[in-house]
C-alpha cells in the first residue's frame, strides 16, 4: 500500500508516526512518502498512484492540492487536515474521505484511515509477498 503525506516537516513527521503506529497494529505495512509542498506531491502523482493521500495544508493551497490530487487519481482516498471548516463542502465534492480541522489528532487520523479501508477486520496478516 502506498501512502503519500503532504505537510510541513513537523506535521509530516507526526502524521507518518501516527500512520505507522495504526497500520502496524493491524498488520498493514505501507510505503509512505513525505512531500513538503503541494507541487511535489502533484508532480509525483503523475508517475505514482497512491491508495491514500494525507494533506495537512491550510486554506487555498490545501484546496488546490486536493483538487489536483483528485483530478490525477479520482480513486485516491484523501484525508485533509485544514484550519478552516469552510472548505468542508469543497473537500467532499473532491473525493475527500475525511475532512478534519486542526490540530491533527490520532483519533481524527484513525477515523480517516478506517474510512479509507484500513480496518482490523481487513488485516492482511496472512498475506505473503515474495519477490524473485
Amino acid at each position: 500500500m502506498k501512502i503519500a503525506i503532504s505537510a510541513d516537516q513537523e506535521d509530516a513527521k507526526l502524521l507518518k508516526r501516527l500512520v505507522l503506529d495504526y497500520c502496524t497494529e493491524y498488520n498493514y505495512y505501507p510505503n509512505i512518502e513525505l512531500f513538503e509542498n503541494r507541487e511535489r506531491i502533484i508532480e509525483s502523482m503523475m508517475k505514482i498512484s497512491y491508495e491514500i493521500v494525507i494533506v495537512a495544508i491550510d486554506r487555498a493551497k490545501g484546496m488546490e492540492a486536493v483538487r489536483h490530487i483528485h483530478l490525477r487519481n479520482p480513486k485516491a482516498n484523501i484525508i485533509w487536515f485544514s484550519d478552516d471548516e469552510d472548505f468542508a463542502g469543497f473537500a467532499f465534492e473532491n473525493g475527500v474521505k475525511q475532512f478534519a480541522l486542526r490540530p491533527i489528532s490520532k483519533e481524527k487520523l484513525e477515523e480517516g484511515l478506517e474510512r479509507c479501508g484500513i480496518r482490523p477486520e481487513r488485516s492482511n496478516l496472512c498475506s505473503v509477498h515474495l519477490k524473485g
